[in-house]
């Protein structure tokens, strides 16, 4: 009987501690956005899109866009073949060119991802 009534004390007692822990971390406010989806999510709308190729080959060399507003940090990618993103620069208010190195292959470019960042 006496470790039947230690082994529901010791089960309490962990239970108690786990729910503080729980109760803790979901009341932390030092940190106003964290996670992914926590903030909605903007956007910006891209236009005149121009890929240039590199002289007598089917790669891509630069890509330019103009954004509808100001962004601090613009990337590009261009698909689920290659994990690398590639830096841009603001050349002119909102638009924006990025200098694709190592060369891309045409055929290989599924779609043209556009990371940006800014208020």
């Amino acid at each position: 009987m006496l470790k039947l009534f230690r082994l529901q004390l010791i089960i309490m007692f962990a239970a108690a501690l786990f729910y503080a822990a729980y109760a803790f971390a979901s009341s932390d406010t030092n940190v106003p956005a964290a996670g992914e989806g926590v903030n909605t999510i903007s956007g910006w709308v891209i236009t005149n899109v121009q890929y240039h190729l590199a002289d007598g080959t089917a790669k891509v060399s630069t890509v330019e866009f103009d954004l509808d507003g100001t962004a601090d940090v613009v990337k590009v990618g261009f698909g689920s073949f290659d994990s690398k993103y590639y830096s841009c620069v603001n050349s002119n208010n909102n638009h924006w060119v990025c200098d694709v190195y190592p060369l891309v292959e045409v055929s290989a470019m599924n779609e043209l991802q556009v990371v940006a960042l800014g208020d």
